[in-house]
This record gives structure tokens, sequence and C-alpha cells, in this order.
């Protein structure tokens, strides 16, 4: 048993070692966030100190889970090489093992966690024993399982999909039918995770390995599936911009097309236009039930701004990092200026640029949801309010890039989580002496941390070193 359990840990750390090293904290920091948001629309609809600290525990102890459990799944694949399947089979098995009891303790506890709460921990257990699964499988390299990944959640706002759960799936036959149908998945993704040499094996791992890496920054342009539509427009852009000999515009094309604004356009706005157009569709034949769901859920846009501006941040710098190739040959086009003041003065400019685009394209796309929803005008001066929380996330593009140094982890965290408390303050004490609302008043206050860190940053950022390539020893 002993033998057993230290191989289990042995496991446990060897998969979850597989990602980068500032995974944890990015974990840590995104569920506190999380936790951040929820329990703020909760305060601001029940105003009950005891639901708002129950609903951000349920979101600690569950986004904690679940992100272990998706960081532990594409690393224990990577572990079943074709080797180790033949020379080690007591390590295929043990991967076995434990992959099943980390599918079985995060359903059961996500289940738990559901108690008590609007949702069935019923309908809980069903869909994360069933995503977990669908999740396993794509990141094996299945075709069937990475378009499952895509269709899982739209599958719930299918007009009637809720009731016949609720109606044939919660109870009795249909509730064991259903997890008879959920273990089998279970079974073929652990066979297809972990195969047993062979050249099925081969061919598997090849795709596996293509599968994960494109969840990285610099494997995901890997294969032969881009967008020709999007990558036309961004190489007509290139083009154009060479031929004119702008150190500006060049100078946007650095992290890539997707930090460029043409990519930008089109991926959030393809993606908000047609889930926007989908959610009129089911306002309009999905009943009631479907419409109070659409509803119920256009506060939790507002909360994805969060999410999404802190993801932003972190992708932009961590891209900055990754090109460092190709910042030391920018820096050789004769339209870059030589002295450091002026070169850092326009990278600056482009990333605040970048910044401020995104920020305002993602609340955008958070506003036209919200009313394609069909919730009602005064959610959007709300939305627009919580949104405003992140704006101090824009300054931190701001840095000496010359140097090595985290860009990413809980000093971001802990700088917006203190914005948001002093926001949220101001708020509260502009409410108590003008009568404005909370929001409004953290809103304005947020603003005022952003202008004035804002502000600082770029006096730091001007004053540094020369910025490329970003990440050099000095």
């Amino acid at each position: 048993m002993k033998a057993a359990l230290r191989d289990y840990h042995l496991l446990w750390r060897m998969a979850l070692s597989a990602r980068l090293g500032h995974a944890r904290a990015f974990l840590l920091s995104v569920t506190a966030l999380a936790a951040l948001a929820v329990g703020l629309l909760v305060w601001l609809k029940t105003s009950d100190v005891g639901e708002v600290l129950g609903a951000a525990a349920r979101i600690v102890i569950g986004g904690i889970l679940i992100g272990y459990v998706m960081y532990f799944l594409p690393g224990a694949a990577k572990l079943n090489t074709p080797m180790h399947a033949r020379l080690v089979p007591r390590m295929r098995r043990r991967l076995m093992q434990l992959t099943a009891a980390a599918w079985a303790g995060a359903s059961g506890l996500a289940a738990l966690l559901a108690w008590g709460t609007p949702f069935s921990p019923v309908f809980v257990l069903l869909g994360m024993g069933t995503w977990l699964a669908i999740l396993g499988l794509g990141r094996s390299g299945h075709r069937a399982g990475t378009l499952a990944q895509y269709m899982f959640f739209p599958v719930f706002i299918v007009p009637g999909a809720l009731d016949f759960i609720r109606q044939y799936l919660g109870h009795g036959a249909g509730f064991a039918i259903a997890v008879a149908l959920m273990l089998a998945l279970a079974a073929f993704t652990l066979e297809t995770m972990f195969m047993n040499g062979g050249d099925r094996h081969f061919t598997m791992r090849t795709a596996q390995k293509l599968q994960t890496e494109r969840l990285t920054v610099e494997g995901q342009f890997k294969g032969h599936n881009h967008n020709r539509f999007a990558t036309g427009i961004y190489l007509a852009a290139l083009r154009r911009d060479s031929a004119g000999h702008n150190g500006g515009k060049l100078l946007a094309h650095l992290l890539g097309a997707r930090e460029h604004w043409s990519h930008q356009v089109l991926g959030l706005g393809s993606v908000s236009l047609l889930a926007g157009i989908a959610m009129f569709v089911l306002r309009q034949v999905g009943g009631e039930t479907v419409r109070g769901l659409l509803i119920n859920s256009a506060p939790m846009y507002a909360s994805g701004i969060f999410i999404a501006s802190y993801f932003e941040f972190g992708g932009r710098n961590t891209r900055l990092i990754e090109t460092r190739g190709e910042q030391a040959l920018l820096r050789l086009a004769p339209v870059m200026p030589a002295r450091a003041p002026l070169f850092n003065r326009r990278l600056a400019r482009l990333l605040l640029r970048n910044a401020a685009i995104n920020w305002c394209m993602l609340l955008a796309a958070s506003l036209w949801l919200t009313l394609a929803a069909g919730a009602p005008s005064s959610l959007l001066v709300r939305q627009v309010c919580l949104a405003c929380l992140t704006l101090p996330l824009i300054g931190l593009n701001l840095r000496d890039q010359s140097r090595l140094s985290s860009m990413l982890g809980s000093s971001v965290l802990v700088f917006l989580l203190t914005s948001v408390g002093v926001s949220l303050l101001a708020g509260i004490a502009l409410r108590e002496v003008t009568g404005l609302p909370v929001l409004s008043g953290a809103a304005l206050m947020s603003i005022t941390i952003a202008c004035v860190d804002g502000v600082r940053r770029w006096k730091v950022s001007i004053d540094a070193p020369h910025a490329f390539p970003v990440g050099r020893m000095v």
C-alpha cells in the first residue's frame, strides 16, 4: 500500500511539473479573482455576508480542484511515452488508476459543493464527470474529444435541453443510464490517453504532443489549421506596413498576429456577434425557461471582464518573453530609433494602446451579450462600473522591460485586489457623503488609480535601459 501511495505521489508531482513554473501562481490568482468577482455579484444581489463568503469559498475550492485536474491530465498523458509503456508497465497502470481517482474525486467534490445552491448536485455530478472525460479525451489528441469540448456547454442552451435533463436524467432509470454512459466514456478516455505501445501508440503520441503544445504560447500556431481569412488580412497589413517604412506600425507586428488589431477584431468580434445572435434566437424560440436562464446569467458577462483582463495581461507579457529573437532582429531595422528613451516610448505607447483596445473590446462584447440576452438596461451601467475596476491592470503593461523579472503571479493579483478594495472603500465613503451608488464611486476611484499609477509606470518605462530584447541580463 505504501509503495502504491509513493507511486501516486511521484506521478502526480511529475505530471504537474510538466506545466510551466508559474502555472500554480497563475491558477491561484485566477481562482482568487473569480471568487472576488462572484462575491461582488452576490453582495450586490443579496447584501448577505454569509452568502458572499459561502459563494467565494465554493469558487476557491472548486477552482483549485478543477485547475489542478486540468493541469494534471495533459501532464499525465505526456508521461505515457511508448518506451515507458513497454519498459515500465507499472507506470501506465498507476497513471490510469491515479487519473481515474482524480476524475472521481473531482466529480464527487463538485457535486458536494453544489449542495445548498440552485444547482442540482445530480446534474453537477453528471456534468463535471462527463466534461472531465471529454477534456481528457481532447488532451489525448482524439479529434472527437477536441470537438466535444466546444460542443459540451452550448448543448445546454438548446431549447428543451434543460427540461429533458431535469425530467429524464435526474432520477430513476434515466439517472442510472446517464451514469453508465458517463462511466463508459471515462473508460474509453483512459484507454485512449494511456496507450500500451505499438504503432498506434506512436501515432497517438504525435497527436497528443501537438494537442498539448497548442496550449502553450510557443506552440499555439503549430499545425495546418490556420484561419486563412484572418491570416490573409494580417499578411496584407504586414506587407503594407513594411513597404511604408513606418517604425511604429512595424512595431505593432512584434507580438505576431494574435496581438495585431486585425486578429483581435476578427476573433472577439466574430465570436461575440455569433453568440449574440444565438442568444437572440434562443430568446425568441426557447420559452420562458431559456429566457430566464439567459437573463439570470447576464451579470456573469461583466465578471468575465475581470478574468479576461487578467488573461490578456498575462498573455501579452508572456509573448514579449517568447519573441526575444524577433526583437533582436527588429532593433536592426533602419526605422527603429537607436536611443533608449525614444524606443521605450514607442514600445510603451504600443503596449498601452493594445491593452486599452483589448479592454474596450471586452467591455463592448460584454454589453452586447447583455443586450442580446434581454437583460434590463439598468444592468449595463453596473457592468461598466464593474469593468472599470480592472482598469489599473492596463498600467501594468508599462515597466522596465529590459530586466528579467516576474510579470505574472501573486504580485499582479495583490495589486488588483488592493486597487479593488481601495476603490470599494472610496465608493462607500462617497455614498455616505454624496449619495452616489457604491459601484459608481468605486469606478471613479479605479479610473483615478489607473491614471496615477499609469503616469508613474510610464516614467519608469521611459527612463529604463533599451527594452529589446525583453528580459535580457543587465
